[in-house]
C-alpha cells in the first residue's frame, strides 16, 4: 500500500509529461556516435522494448525519435537521433531518472 501511495505521490508530483515539454529540458545524454542514424536505432531499440514494450519509433526529416509512454503520467522519455557529420548526434530527455538505469545504459551501449 505505501509503495502505491509513493508512486502516486510522485505521480502527482512530476505531472504530465509530453514530448514537447521533455525537449525544452537539458538532455540527460548528449553524445555523438560514429553509427547512422538507422544504425543507432537498430542497436538501441530492441534494448528499449525490453525495458518498456510501448516504445514508440517515429521517423524525423534528420533521423529516429523513440518514446517510452506511461499510462498515467504521459511521455516518460525521449530520445532524439540525428544525423551529423560525425555519424549521430544522440540525446536523451527523461521526466524522472529514478528506475531508467537501463534506457540510458542502452544509449550508451550503442554509442
Amino acid at each position: 500500500m505505501k509503495a502505491v501511495l509513493l508512486t502516486l505521490l510522485v505521480l502527482a508530483l512530476t505531472g504530465c509529461a509530453t514530448p514537447k515539454s521533455l525537449l525544452e529540458q537539458e538532455p540527460v545524454i548528449s553524445e555523438e556516435s560514429g553509427k547512422t542514424p538507422e544504425e543507432y536505432v537498430e542497436c538501441v531499440s530492441p534494448l528499449w522494448q525490453d525495458f518498456n514494450p510501448a516504445v514508440s519509433i517515429s521517423p524525423t526529416t534528420t533521423g529516429y525519435r523513440l518514446t517510452t509512454l506511461h499510462s498515467m503520467a504521459g511521455t516518460d522519455d525521449v530520445l532524439v537521433i540525428n544525423e551529423s557529420s560525425q555519424g549521430s548526434s544522440v540525446r536523451l530527455f527523461q521526466r524522472i531518472e529514478m528506475m531508467r538505469q537501463p534506457l540510458r545504459d542502452a544509449v550508451r551501449q550503442c554509442l
